[in-house]
């Protein structure tokens, strides 16, 4: 890891100055990036769980899906705080908004409202979270 990030800063102070100098900044989006990264590892390995075990049974499907998530909100959970000092005020209003159009969807198609609660919560918490991550990271380097 300490290759990596040492090899990191060199290309930074390459590439990006001023941004060489801000050590701590580079590490939280190395973590963050790892986050981003882990979870689409994750649904990878999810997927291939599936088809590979020919689980075809939806409460068992759910259940690996469920541990993947739990596995990739560990990991999000972790850096939260991070994206939240950077970020925080953009987080709440995107959350928001992002709630009062679901609502207003529920209540103007109230037929849909199954299969939004079902949408709302991978969009709640993998979706619109990776977005946000992704957006607040300060150097190019890792994505």
């Amino acid at each position: 890891m300490y290759l990596i990030l040492r090899g990191s800063i060199k290309m930074l102070s390459k590439s990006e100055k001023g941004l060489s100098t801000n050590i701590p900044a580079i590490k939280k989006d190395s973590k963050i990036s790892f986050a981003l990264i882990f979870q689409l590892c994750i649904l990878i390995t999810n997927y291939t769980i599936k088809e590979v075990f020919v689980i075809e049974d939806s409460t068992m499907r759910e259940g690996i899906s469920l541990v993947s998530m739990i596995l990739v909100g560990t990991f999000f959970l972790k850096n939260l705080p991070t994206v939240l000092n950077r970020i925080g005020r953009l987080f709440i209003i995107t959350y928001i908004f992002s709630i009062t159009i679901f609502l207003l969807h529920i209540l103007f198609f109230s037929k849909n409202a199954y299969y939004i609660v079902n949408i709302s919560f991978w969009f709640f918490l993998i979706g619109l979270p990776t977005g946000l991550f992704i957006f607040q990271l300060k150097t190019n380097l890792y994505f």
